[in-house]
């Protein structure tokens, strides 16, 4: 017989697997077309993605990229050579070893992120608009709850 806290641990094992693609694929997806279309700039949802994770992570190789988006190392090749066309980001030999590339964010690069971020706070502040106060502190009650719990787990 399963205790009570391995039965919450089931349910919320399950939860957290259909919560986390609900906010990516939804709710993230949603706002950053909304930041975007703001944008005027011919970049994809994509290639933000790939911004933003050199803009916490630092320069990295493009193995480490691919490997950190889930995208195969070709796509991933395309999508840098079109970002360096851009002038967001740029190769660079590696220090230690000549024979690594790694990627990193221009100057521009790091201005399009904190531009898309702003983007991003108005196009979710757009979408929450419509609930009640009520729900809105349960929201923000709830998130902080997650934030503050999952962060012990990592």
């Amino acid at each position: 017989m399963q205790t009570s806290k391995d039965e919450f641990l089931d349910k919320i094992s399950a939860d957290l697997l259909t919560v986390s693609p609900l906010i990516h694929r939804g709710i993230r997806r949603k706002l950053v077309m909304t930041a975007l279309a703001g944008a005027n700039l011919p970049i994809t949802p994509l290639q933000i993605e790939i911004i933003r994770l050199l803009s916490e992570a630092g320069e990295l190789p493009i193995t480490r990229i691919s490997e950190g988006l889930n995208i195969t190392k070709a796509q991933m090749t395309h999508l840098i050579d079109r970002l360096c066309e851009m002038e967001m980001v740029e190769r660079r030999t590696g220090s230690s070893d000549r024979r690594i590339i790694n990627i990193a964010l221009t100057q521009k690069g790091k201005e399009l992120i904190r531009s898309h971020d702003s983007r991003l706070r108005a196009a979710a502040r757009e979408t929450l608009s419509c609930l009640s106060e009520e729900e809105l502190e349960k929201l923000s009650e709830s998130l902080e709850s997650i934030h503050k719990i999952l962060a012990k787990t990592l």
